[in-house]
């Protein structure tokens, strides 16, 4: 199946509806597959692929992200482990969300990952993925 049409595709089996939610609230043009009718085989997105950890494995076919490094890929999960991460990461995934995620981090996320313009900071960004705690007040 190609997914040519959309520069976005999100796949789940409906455990993802806050990441459908943030994508129709930032406007994204996107084709959401969900459960029965996820094919076994699919062509990668232009911009960006959105998938939980149990579609993850659509992207093995895949080239590495081209130079752009598009697709932007983003695995979400509600547990996740070093052997995980690991496999994730030859998958060519970017960045690793664990639900339940704040929904202003994950729009900020999304908007980030479909971001088409000059970067202009002088040295790239890395994802690291800490942990971080913020307090606010006494």
């Amino acid at each position: 199946m190609s997914a040519d049409r959309f520069p976005v595709l999100l796949v789940d089996d409906g455990e993802l509806n806050e990441v459908r939610d943030c994508l129709l609230a930032i406007g994204a043009d996107f084709a959401h597959l969900r459960g029965g009718a996820v094919p076994a085989r699919l062509d990668p997105p232009r911009d960006l692929f959105v998938t939980s950890t149990r579609h993850a494995a659509l992207a093995r076919t895949w080239p590495a992200p081209g130079p752009s490094g598009r697709p932007v890929r983003i695995a979400v999960v509600t547990e996740d482990s070093g052997t995980l991460r690991a496999t994730l990461r030859r998958l060519g995934f970017r960045f690793l969300v664990r639900l339940p995620v704040h929904p202003v981090a994950l729009r900020l996320l999304l908007t980030h990952a479909l971001y088409r313009g000059d970067e202009r900071r002088a040295k790239p960004r890395v994802p690291l993925g800490y942990r971080v705690a913020v307090k606010i007040g006494m």
